[in-house]
């Protein structure tokens, strides 16, 4: 077991970043989730970091009510795997098009986040046929 202490902070988006105390939480590289949480750790529990401005922030942000604002399908990127099914698949591209914007979301993240093309390619392939069944990436 490794020791270290976290904490996690959530809308960080809309919090500054003191001294880059903040590091993302996720690697996902589309979407609002790489903005939205972040951490700041420290390899030893005894070690005093200045996280007092940002938790005090962080309590700001939740009693004044701000939420992240959620990006939509239209401004996240496609990655060129998808695009080009899209464009080759006029059946597809009306399924997926059909889907909510959170479907549509969460399958360009997923699709984005990995780093290498080979990968990328595995899962479009893997999920053209949810798409085409009107499924999101979790269902079943």
């Amino acid at each position: 077991m490794k020791n270290y202490c976290a904490l996690i902070f959530f809308k960080t988006a809309l919090l500054m970043n003191p001294r880059g105390l903040l590091n993302p939480a996720s690697r996902a590289s589309a979407g609002d989730a790489a903005n939205a949480i972040h951490q700041a750790w420290t390899r030893s529990c005894n070690t005093r970091l200045p996280w007092n401005p940002v938790s005090g922030a962080a309590r700001e942000v939740e009693r004044a009510g701000l939420k992240v604002r959620k990006l939509n399908p239209s401004e996240l990127e496609v990655p060129e795997e998808f695009q080009v099914q899209l464009d080759a698949s006029p059946k597809l591209k009306t399924a997926f098009e059909s889907l909510t914007p959170g479907r549509q979301r969460a399958y360009l993240m997923h699709f984005a986040s990995a780093k290498q093309a080979k990968t990328r390619v595995a899962r479009v392939e893997r999920y053209i046929p949810h798409i085409l069944d009107g499924k999101g990436i979790d269902d079943r």
